[in-house]
């Protein structure tokens, strides 16, 4: 499963960090081609699906966004962010006035600010 993510986010334009190699090692000699299950990726549509962690500010958001939308395609990704009011408009702002990102303008409108919710 772990190899499977690593291929599925590097076809978005996403590295793994920088430790994970040294995390990966822990699981020696194991042969992940022994593994025929195949597991789903992304949301239940198999879209990439972003979720905005604690430690995420706008800069970080906007800047997966952005990945996402050069890679994925628009509308082809599905995002929850959590942000303060004012984050939320300048978040909104960069949907609207990107082109790359104008998927995520009418699916801002929908944040409320002080909840995670999913956008669909």
């Amino acid at each position: 499963m772990i190899e499977q993510t690593v291929l599925f986010t590097g076809g978005l334009g996403f590295a793994p960090c920088e430790d994970f190699h040294k995390a990966f090692a822990m699981f020696g000699d194991v042969d992940a081609s022994q593994c025929t299950e195949v597991f789903p990726m992304g949301d239940k549509d198999g879209k990439p699906m972003y979720i905005s962690g604690p430690f995420d500010d706008f800069v970080k958001q906007r800047a997966i966004m952005a990945r996402l939308a050069e890679n994925a395609g628009e509308g082809n990704f599905n995002f929850v962010v959590a942000t303060t009011g004012s984050e939320l408009s300048a978040l909104a702002d960069f949907a609207e006035n990107d082109e790359e990102s104008d998927m995520a303008a009418g699916a801002l409108d929908e944040v409320d600010a002080v909840e995670w919710r999913r956008l669909e």
